[in-house]
């Protein structure tokens, strides 16, 4: 049954590092549902489906794919910060840096539509050589690609770098 001990009813493992079973179901469900959000969104975006071009307003200023992106940037910054226990809870300076590597990464991908709307003028990301001014044009475009490469590579960097201390501190602890 996981994080119930054996016999005993609605009292948390030892290993559980939560006392309320409740928080604990919440955390595993939240992961999952962003491990969903993350994949499900880069199969859609992978396969350039139909749905992106979905305007959820009137006009269709609003496609479902900045939604859908929006939300895997989320999924991909929180699994990527939350699935690693150095970077929930950090004892060194290294390990610090790394989190807030990640952290910065997670609070990137959960302002990434203002950001997107601050370069563009809209929700649906169009730039146009024809923009007055910096808002929409082609060198906005670049900071706008520039930032959507930028929030998942700083996620990854974290998971993987945090992933790899993480695995050292384990391999260093059975050798001395």
């Amino acid at each position: 049954m996981g994080f119930w001990r054996a016999g005993v009813n609605k009292t948390p493992c030892a290993s559980s590092p939560y006392k309320n079973p409740y928080l604990h179901f919440m955390n595993r469900f939240k992961f999952i549902l962003a491990n969903i959000a993350w994949l499900l969104a880069l199969s859609l975006l992978l396969s350039s489906s139909e749905l992106l071009s979905i305007g959820l307003d009137s006009d269709g200023k609003l496609p479902l794919g900045t939604l859908i992106t929006w939300w895997g940037f989320i999924g991909l910054a929180y699994v990527s910060t939350r699935s690693i226990s150095i970077l929930r809870m950090p004892n060194s300076i290294w390990e610090k840096s790394i989190s807030v590597l990640g952290t910065t990464g997670f609070y990137a991908a959960c302002i990434w539509p203002l950001l997107g709307w601050l370069l563009a003028g809209n929700l649906s990301f169009e730039f146009t050589s024809a923009a007055p001014g910096f808002r929409g044009s082609p060198e906005a475009s670049v900071w706008f690609w520039d930032l959507n490469y930028a929030i998942p590579i700083v996620c990854l960097i974290a998971f993987i770098t945090g992933g790899a201390t993480m695995l050292l501190r384990r391999f260093r602890g059975k050798q001395g």
